[in-house]
């Protein structure tokens, strides 16, 4: 009989984690995390002894805030996450932590999952050191390709879909919230960058369908430094909450137009496209060079829709504003530098 689902980091004793486990643990610690390591949940590590040595591992429930649980409700972002490692996991050719133990009850879920330390995550605020970007780029290329023109058939009917009904919403959505965006950003915008978002919005649905006819992959969708860890020359690819059947040049612009530096993005760009592209080519997909600048390009337009929406309201303590500043003032440069507003109608 498995145990009850835990809902506070109280209620995970050394009993209930070696119930989980199937071991019999002798004593347990328990440290949660900052509270900012992620938005939708809570994580802590659990340090246990056991029998047969020590036992590190990191659980997840879901955020206490009534918000985050709201959203998270809406997009099933935990049983998602829970049926990409019991599904998928094992069919992805990227490093990516082991599921020790899931389960659910109504709207209590929790995952433990392998610890990766001494791996760590980059940082956001700073953006990606050089070799950071190289093995990401890579590694989302090696997650991608398999998968390419694929995904929509050969993955499960959990996963969302871009064309899903729940996408088509998005550009109201956006819409709506965009104002109160470009009120709050204007310091880190320009004019220019601005004018394109304010021109792509009702545009998106459009978009979405021309996407949509395209090969789509199966992608991570929150490609962001804290979402990677890195240990050496290996990257370990976490938070598979978002999963789900799209273009792989989604992942690609977000990582690269949000968590590199303006200035280092602008001195790698050509290089971490050209090995985006050859890391699909040695996995088989059938796109070439061109085809990756163009729909990295376009990519960009739905970062400023999605974040132009989703980072309208969200106000976060001080470290979290500049995180946000920096993301945003890093994509609409992007957008600026690449012409993304000569690829609207």
């Amino acid at each position: 009989m498995s145990p009850p689902v835990p809902t506070s980091w109280e209620a995970i004793t050394a009993s209930w984690l070696g119930a989980a486990l199937g071991v019999s643990i002798d004593a347990l610690n328990v440290t949660p995390f900052d509270e900012d390591r992620a938005f939708l949940g809570r994580l802590a590590r659990l340090e246990a002894a056991t029998a047969d040595g020590p036992l590190s591992a990191v659980a997840k429930l879901p955020t206490t805030s009534p918000g985050g649980r709201a959203v998270g409700e809406m997009l099933d972002v935990w049983n998602r996450e829970a049926r990409f490692y019991d599904e998928l996991a094992h069919r992805v050719d990227v490093s990516v932590p082991a599921r020790l133990y899931a389960a659910s009850d109504g709207d209590d879920h929790i995952l433990v999952l392998q610890d990766l330390a001494p791996a760590a995550s980059g940082s956001e605020l700073e953006g990606a050191t050089d070799s950071q970007a190289a093995l990401t780029v890579e590694a989302l290329g090696a997650l991608h390709g398999p998968w390419w023109g694929k995904v929509t058939t050969e993955a499960p009917d959990w996963l969302p879909r871009l064309s899903s009904d729940g996408v088509s919403v998005l550009p109201d959505i956006w819409a709506h919230n965009l104002p109160a965006f470009l009120r709050r950003y204007e310091h880190v915008t320009t004019q220019r960058s601005r004018s394109t978002v304010q021109a792509f919005v009702p545009q998106g649905a459009a978009w979405i369908a021309e996407t949509a006819r395209g090969a789509m992959t199966l992608a991570h969708a929150d490609p962001r430094l804290a979402n990677l860890m890195f240990d050496d020359d290996r990257v370990w690819l976490i938070d598979w909450q978002t999963a789900m059947a799209t273009h792989g040049c989604t992942d690609l612009a977000f990582f690269m137009a949000t968590n590199i530096g303006i200035e280092d993005r602008r001195a790698n760009e050509a290089d971490l496209l050209d090995r985006y592209a050859a890391a699909l080519a040695a996995s088989g997909a059938p796109v070439g060079p061109a085809e990756v600048r163009h729909e990295y390009r376009r990519a960009i337009l739905w970062w400023m829709g999605m974040l132009g929406s989703n980072l309208a309201t969200i106000e976060p303590d001080a470290p979290g504003q500049e995180m946000f500043d920096a993301m945003i003032e890093r994509l609409f440069t992007a957008a600026d530098d690449l012409d993304v507003d000569q690829l609207l109608s």
